[in-house]
This record gives structure tokens, C-alpha cells and sequence, in this order.
């Protein structure tokens, strides 16, 4: 089945009448497909960066040179990887095609971690210096340094607050930082230094893991332990337990949505942890190796395991099982998974785009109702529209959509996927949120 779908008959009230008409014309969109992961791993060493899927540990893009990239993330979409290098640079790898380029300007070589920040459409770096650095996620360049605390050594970001969170090494502070102002909005003191770093899902909880160290000087337990701290930020409390022998992160992977299970990779293993238990305690994933690199999950539950020697897969509720071996005896040290689906039919769930789900709840709230071709509205906020088209315009410029013809096709098909009370397809856009942003 092919969608038509026209981006015209949008009408809101006030001034701000947003109806759009994109070309003229209606876009036709291919069959939607299966989807299937695409596992993205650095490695061998530092500068090749090659996926595999998912199913079978085929090569399905790459190797692709990058360098001397030591951390990656993904966007939240899925349509991009962010390599922090060496240097202090930013790698911005396509996962559609491999294409690579470079971000412009660089925080030097001291550069510790990168964070993604999909409700700005911009990332965090931190460089062991007291600022936050802000880079926009197109790649154009570095917009603000925010000065917070004297060491800034590990970041992560919130998904739809638009809040990063940092980790201060001679306090061992955990910070909740408004990135435009540097203001602190809360955190906790750790008892140990913090390797890794990341935030739920739906914002409540950050997982902080570092080895058996504090000031980077050893806390002297003859076990070894992995640490981990639970900080619940909606009741400002930090729970706090250990991986014996677990020495050195290898990961952190937040389970299906609505599980409450993180999964924190070790040198013993891989473990689970209640996010949300008063006395958290780590139970072993049965058939997990030791020396665990990375790991990374999909919202549906399944989860990838990375060693020196093999990628594994966990399918939601199901057993791991290597889908790939490594025999060359050399280093993979990272990860990531992002949904392999073809160019024009790639859009992820709303769960993973606060910033469009924003602005179609803000069209449901106010009363929007479905009317051939688009919506029409007569209750509709214009602040409360315009505020989510603004979110939703970070985040398709953040996911490389606002570049051209395509891109606002592509950026269609994202919208086409989200279905409301029925099985119509969203047929509408605000121009505010696309064509407005590049304004």
C-alpha cells in the first residue's frame, strides 16, 4: 500500500494560521518495511566503524574510516552517529548510507564525553574544564561554552527536557545543569568516579557507573566492584550498589520501555538492575561472557552485547545468542543499534521523538480533528503550537531533516507514522516547524 499524503488543510485559529501547501503537490511514500537492526561497532582499535544486522552479523555498511574516534552516540531517530575523536572533533556518520563529514571546531585534545540532546537539536561535550560545551547537531559549529563546575569529566542528556547532566570530578558531584544558563537544578554527591553516564527514557533516572575509585585514587575494596548509583530525580533520592569483581564499566542499556531495567555491562558479565527498588541488587543475565565493551538495547526490548571476540543478541524476553565473531584478536571497544529501514520509510516511534510527539499531543489537547487531508482546528493555543512546532523543528534539524526536498519528505513519512485514535496517517505540517526554521 502506498500512503498519499498531502501537507495542506491545516488550519488553526488567531493570527498564527499555519495551513501549508508543501510544492504544490501530494507526496507519495513508499511501502512501509520490515524493520530489522542495524548494529553499528567501533572497532578494530579506534578507527573503523562498521554495521551489521541485527538477525545474521552480516556486513551491511562500512568499514568507514573515522579515525581516532573513543566515543559514539546516536541520535535519537536513528539517521545519525556523533564520534568524539581524539582531537576534541565531532564525526557525524549518516547510518542510512555510512557518509561521513566533520562537524566544525574542536574542544582540543582533552575532550572526555558527548552527549545528544534531541529536544534542543544540539550536543554536549566535556573536556575536564569547567564549561559545558554546546554544539549544534547539523554540525555547523560550536554555539556557547557554559562555565558550571572546575571538572567536568562525564555528560549525558535528558530526551525530551532539554537538561544535561554532568559528572564533576573533584566534588564527585552529579549535576542537573540548564544548558543555557549553567544553572544547577539538582544532583547528588557519588561515592565513586563516574566512566558512564545515561538517562532514561522518560527522564526520571540517571545511571551513573565507574570502577572502584574516587579523586581517581582507589577506595581500596579487595573485590573490585563496578559502582553503580540510581539517582530517581522525581524524588531526589540516589540508591546506590555494586558488581563484584565487575572492576570497569562495559555499558549501560535501559530495557523495553515501561520494564524499569537497566542492563550494566562488566569484566563479569552483564547485569540487570530495578531502576526503581529501594535496595537495588544486580541479577546476571544467563549466557552473558565477561569483558563485556558496550552494550545497547531498541525500545522493543532486544539487546546487543560487545566483546573483544563477538556481538551478541538478547531478542525481548529470549536468550543471547552471537550473531557475530571477531577472530582477529583486536579491539571493538563501542556500539550502537539504530532501525535499518529504507531511506523514505525509516521514522522511529513517537517514545523516540519527544518533539514531534509534543506537537501532535499539543494539536490532540486542543481538540484537532482529523479532516481529509489534514486537520482542522478551532480550539487550538497558538502558544501552545507554536512552542511544540519550535521543538519539532530542533529535532528534524537535529535528525538532518530540513536539508532539501528530500529531507521534508522524509520528515512526512516521520509524521505519517504516528496514528492517533485511528488508522489515518498524519497529513500535515506547521510551517513553522519546517520551513519557518530555516528562516
Amino acid at each position: 500500500m502506498k500512503l498519499g499524503l498531502s501537507l495542506s488543510g491545516l488550519s488553526l485559529s488567531g493570527a498564527s494560521r499555519l495551513g501549508l501547501a508543501l510544492f504544490g503537490m501530494a507526496l507519495i511514500l513508499p511501502t512501509a518495511a520490515a524493520a530489522e537492526d542495524r548494529v553499528f561497532v567501533l572497532g578494530p582499535d579506534r578507527g573503523e566503524l562498521t554495521a551489521y544486522l541485527g538477525s545474521t552479523g552480516a556486513v551491511d555498511i562500512g568499514p568507514v574510516q573515522v579515525g581516532s574516534v573513543f566515543e559514539l552516540e546516536r541520535s535519537s531517530g536513528g539517521t545519525r552517529l556523533y564520534g568524539l575523536n581524539a582531537f576534541g572533533e565531532t564525526e557525524i556518520v549518516d547510518t542510512r548510507t555510512g557518509a561521513r563529514r566533520r562537524a566544525v571546531g574542536s574542544v582540543g585534545g582533552s575532550a572526555e564525553d558527548l552527549a545528544v540532546d534531541p529536544a534542543r537539536g544540539q550536543l554536549y561535550v566535556v573536556n575536564r574544564t569547567p564549561n559545558l560545551h554546546v554544539q549544534a547537531a547539523n554540525g555547523t559549529g560550536y554555539t556557547a561554552s557554559i562555565p558550571v563546575r572546575p571538572v567536568l569529566d562525564a555528560v549525558a542528556s535528558s530526551q525530551g527536557l532539554g537538561a544535561a547532566f554532568v559528572f564533576e570530578w573533584s566534588s564527585g558531584d552529579l549535576l542537573e545543569v540548564d544548558p543555557v544558563s549553567g544553572a544547577v537544578l539538582g544532583g547528588a554527591r557519588l561515592g565513586h568516579d563516574v566512566w558512564e553516564l545515561r538517562v532514561s527514557p522518560d527522564d526520571r533516572y540517571v545511571v551513573a557507573v565507574g570502577p572502584d575509585e574516587r579523586g581517581g585514587s582507589s577506595l581500596g575494596d579487595s573485590s573490585d566492584p563496578l559502582h553503580i548509583t540510581v539517582y530517581d530525580r522525581w524524588l531526589d533520592r540516589a540508591r546506590h550498589t555494586w558488581i563484584p569483581h565487575g572492576q570497569h564499566p562495559g555499558g549501560i542499556a535501559f530495557d523495553a520501555a515501561g520494564s524499569g531495567r537497566v542492563w550494566i555491562g562488566s569484566e563479569v558479565g552483564v547485569h540487570g538492575v530495578d531502576l526503581s527498588s529501594r535496595n537495588p541488587q544486580p541479577t546476571a543475565l544467563p549466557g552473558a561472557p565477561p569483558w563485556v565493551r558496550d552494550l545497547s538495547s531498541t525500545p522493543a526490548g532486544d539487546l546487543y552485547v560487545l566483546t573483544d571476540g563477538a556481538l551478541l543478541h538478547r531478542p525481548p524476553a529470549g536468550a543471547l545468542r552471537e550473531v557475530r565473531a571477531f577472530t582477529d584478536g583486536r579491539w571493538r571497544t563501542q556500539l550502537e543499534v539504530v532501525p535499518r529501514l529504507p531511506r523514505f520509510d525509516r521514522g522511529p516511534s513517537v517514545q523516540m521523538n519527544p518533539a514531534l510527539a509534543g506537537f501532535i499531543e499539543a494539536l490532540r489537547v486542543a481538540g484537532a480533528t482529523w479532516a481529509g487531508p489534514g486537520f482542522t482546528c478551532a480550539t487550538c493555543a497558538d502558544d501552545e503550537v507554536e512552542a511544540a512546532a519550535d521543538g519539532a523543528a530542533a529535532w528534524l534539524d537535529g535528525e538532518g531533516l530540513l536539508e532539501g526536498e528530500v529531507g521534508l519528505v522524509e520528515a512526512a513519512t516521520f509524521l505519517s507514522k504516528w496514528t492517533g485514535e485511528g488508522a489515518e496517517p498524519v497529513g500535515a505540517f506547521l510551517d513553522d516547524a519546517l520551513l519557518g526554521a530555516a528562516d
